[in-house]
């Protein structure tokens, strides 16, 4: 993925001309909204701390409910829910 350009902050735009080039080889790269409603979702998976440590401990070994829990003092019913949100987003196989 490349890094994204910082850009100017602008109140208003006080140009009528267009760059087509520019435009164009922006719709052209533009990903389809299935990739970007995947990514969106991706992203709320993982913007939890707790499912970020057992995505993290699963990279390391496969582990069952009781081993994750164990491993963080979490109770089982958190991991299991953590879990199946893996499951809904296919970043596991489990």
């Amino acid at each position: 993925m490349k890094a994204i350009k910082s850009v100017k902050p602008v109140n208003s735009c006080d140009c009528d001309s267009v760059n087509k080039e520019i435009v164009e080889k922006v719709k052209k790269e533009f990903p389809d909204d299935e990739i970007l409603g995947d990514l969106s979702d991706f992203f709320k998976v993982i913007g939890d701390g707790t499912r970020i440590r057992i995505l993290w401990a699963l990279d390391v070994s496969e582990m069952c409910v009781c081993d994750i829990a164990n491993v963080f003092k979490y109770d089982k019913i958190c991991c299991i829910s953590s879990i199946k949100s893996f499951k809904r987003s296919r970043l596991s196989k489990v």
